[in-house]
């Protein structure tokens, strides 16, 4: 499944600074999410044994618009964020409950 947003953050930010040419920034807030694309594959084996494809456009029954909770912090050029989405993933009775939740590391050039 692939599906595409446009985000539109609305976050605050504060920094630090550490001395020496470094800061400390933290920032928080909401990320409105449009979806623009969603799409489905399934890859499956023929009775030849052939590998198919079959592509599902559309709109998968995802939710049109959302909003995430974001969290980031750093010092200097590395940072970390953890995200989550307390609405699930597909419109009301139209799918599985599945909330998203991300965390990870950055890097700023």
């Amino acid at each position: 499944m692939h599906y595409t947003y446009l985000t539109f953050p609305l976050l605050f930010e504060s920094n630090w600074n550490l001395g020496r040419g470094s800061y400390f920034f933290l920032n928080a807030g909401v990320v409105a999410k449009v979806k623009t694309a969603s799409t489905s594959r399934i890859w499956w084996n023929d009775d030849n044994n052939r590998k198919q494809k079959t592509k599902f456009p559309g709109d998968l029954n995802i939710r049109p618009v959302t909003l995430d909770f974001l969290a980031q912090g750093g010092v200097n050029d590395f940072g970390f964020f953890v995200s989550y989405c307390p609405f699930s993933l597909f419109r009301n009775n139209k799918g599985p409950e599945a909330n998203q939740a991300t965390i990870g590391l950055q890097l700023y050039f």
